[in-house]
């Protein structure tokens, strides 16, 4: 539990980096990193649920979870990239304040598909 109380506040903190002063890099950098922890969780249950280790029933929940997680994390890209590319200070802070809402709903989605993927033992760790 301990630990994905851990990963919860760094995606937290890197969720909230908008507020840098290099924000564009900050934000991007930790877009990254969130969408690679994301395809590791997939790839990993993926190929845990294609071997057999993990049940089937388990494996739907698995997909269902990270395609919910998916969904958002693709809309926040989107977003992030409008933000960065508008020239438009208002029209910027509005999709900024648009990615921060973004970011908290998939820090809520994804809690469930990171607490079943400790469950599952595809993230491991001192729960």
């Amino acid at each position: 539990m301990r630990r994905q109380i851990k990963l919860f506040m760094v995606m937290v903190v890197f969720l909230s980096l908008v507020a840098c002063a290099s924000w564009k890099s900050n934000t991007v950098k930790s877009y990254q990193l969130t969408g690679k922890a994301l395809a590791m969780i997939q790839e990993n249950g993926s190929s845990m649920c294609q071997a057999g280790i993990i049940k089937p029933d388990d494996c739907t929940k698995l997909k269902l979870y990270y395609n919910d997680a998916r969904m958002i994390y693709i809309a926040m890209g989107d977003v992030l990239i409008l933000a960065i590319t508008t020239e438009d200070t208002v029209k910027r802070k509005a999709l900024l304040d648009e990615y921060d809402k973004l970011a908290m709903k998939y820090i809520t989605v994804s809690g469930n598909l990171v607490r079943l993927a400790y469950d599952l033992k595809i993230l491991k760790g001192d729960n």
